[in-house]
């Protein structure tokens, strides 16, 4: 298995020569985060982690910088933060529209799937037609651009994971909880199909889940459908458990196919696994109640016409069930294991520190951004998911907050000053008072003399 390359010796000069160059932060933070700077932070690594740790670097940027690697932060106007994933056609990370300060999920296309202005024209009008599809329930797509010889797309970023992790991660859902998330994420595919815009690639990578707080009304968790409209460029494929069976014969995607596929991904969040025939839901679990039962055997049903006639009767039929409490859930997550790949917008941040980034020279702006990155080289690389730093290969993402250490680390130095000088008051008060009554007691011993 590849290893990342050995992290250079830079001073604390270069490390933030490497900062500045990287454009990760403007001019004006860079001069700022200069004075923040104490003695203390005497080697290249102090400073790595002082900026970690006041929020003005992640861990990914931060290694990436102490690795000498200063190029691909920027894209357009997204500064990239943290990696999530590599998919079939590309790599994923997460940035920050640096002049709206939003977060975004960026999916880089891999070149050999934009050779040509005709097939990026095709992109293009794919993207567009999938931008169209507006629903709180599906994951929007925001922007579709190109930098250099590659095209990359902008979707909302949605902090948390796909349905197949948390059930890696809890185990199976309660009934009203995978209620609702099927209730959600039945009403975006609905939308869709409004649209005559069937997914023909759904499954548990397709359907992400927020952490309570996040985007969901109310602070409660929201459930989105990614990778409508945008066929090989959706970023996710359907495992072999979730598909159709008529799609053997012909794999053209249907609304049909996508109950199907429903139907699948409710069987998973009940049971805590795929489906398969031999194992029919109410062999697995006893407490499901009889009509949410035939909802999922008529999903499932392997003749398109018996099952349900929308995925609207479906978000009806599960509605009395529902239950879309707020409930804690757990997106430090484990391995992502064998059944499911990361979606391209869920909460994965660690990247494997020999994985490059697209490269982009500010000084040379006609020369293209990936100019340096050998797609076949970079794939080889991208095999090694060991984390950096011992992190867990999922860890939660907030967004970035620009903390301001000098002032507090000024109160926490006003407090301490504060109880010294209370302390040293009293002692001063104590030695007062002991003298006081010294001198007291020599004059009463003149007195009766």
């Amino acid at each position: 298995m590849p290893t990342a390359p050995a992290t250079p010796d830079l001073t604390r000069e270069q490390f933030l020569a490497g900062v500045r160059a990287s454009g990760v932060l403007t001019d004006r933070q860079f001069d700022k985060l200069t004075g923040t700077l104490t003695v203390f932070q005497k080697s290249a690594r102090d400073v790595a982690e002082f900026l970690v740790t006041g929020d003005w670097l992640t861990r990914f940027q931060a290694e990436l910088l102490m690795h000498g690697k200063t190029d691909g932060f920027l894209l357009g106007p997204y500064v990239v933060q943290e990696y999530i994933t590599r998919t079939a056609s590309g790599r994923a990370y997460k940035a920050i529209h640096r002049t709206m300060n939003r977060a975004v999920a960026v999916l880089v296309l891999k070149q050999e799937l934009t050779t040509g202005e005709g097939v990026r024209e095709a992109i293009r009008v794919q993207a567009r037609a999938a931008a169209r599809l507006a629903h709180p329930n599906l994951l929007t797509l925001l922007d579709v651009n190109t930098a250099g010889a590659r095209m990359y797309l902008v979707h909302e970023y949605v902090d948390g994971g796909d349905v197949a992790a948390v059930v890696r991660q809890g185990g199976p859902l309660s009934v009203p909880r995978a209620c609702e998330f099927v209730r959600q994420a039945a009403l975006g595919l609905q939308h869709a199909h409004d649209k005559q815009t069937p997914h023909g690639r759904l499954g548990p990578a397709a359907v992400l889940v927020g952490r309570p707080g996040g985007n969901g009304p109310e602070g409660k968790p929201v459930v989105k459908v990614c990778g409508l409209g945008l066929g090989d460029l959706a970023g996710t494929d359907q495992p072999t458990e979730y598909a159709a069976p008529e799609l053997t014969a012909d794999p053209t995607p249907t609304a049909a196919a996508d109950l199907f596929a429903l139907g699948g991904v409710f069987s998973l969040l009940l049971t805590g696994r795929p489906p398969h025939p031999a194992a029919p839901l109410k062999a697995l679990r006893a407490d499901v109640p009889a009509p949410l039962l035939a909802v999922a055997e008529a999903l499932l049903n392997p003749n398109p016409a018996c099952r349900p006639a929308s995925t609207a009767d479906v978000a009806n039929a599960l509605a009395a069930f529902a239950s879309d409490d707020s409930a804690f859930i757990d997106f430090t997550l484990p391995d992502p294991g064998s059944h499911s790949a990361p979606a391209i917008s869920g909460g994965l941040t660690t990247l494997p520190v020999g994985i490059p980034l697209p490269v982009t020279p500010p000084a040379q702006p006609e020369r293209s951004p990936f100019a340096d990155l050998e797609v076949e080289d970079a794939e080889e690389v991208a095999e090694d998911d060991t984390p950096v730093s011992g992190q867990a290969v999922y860890t939660p993402v907030h967004t970035v907050r620009r903390k301001r250490p000098t002032k507090r680390r000024g109160t926490r130095a006003r407090k301490r000053d504060g109880r010294l000088a209370f302390w040293l008051g009293v002692i001063g008060a104590g030695v007062v008072l002991a003298a006081a009554a010294a001198a007291l007691a020599v004059l009463a011993a003149v007195v009766r003399s």
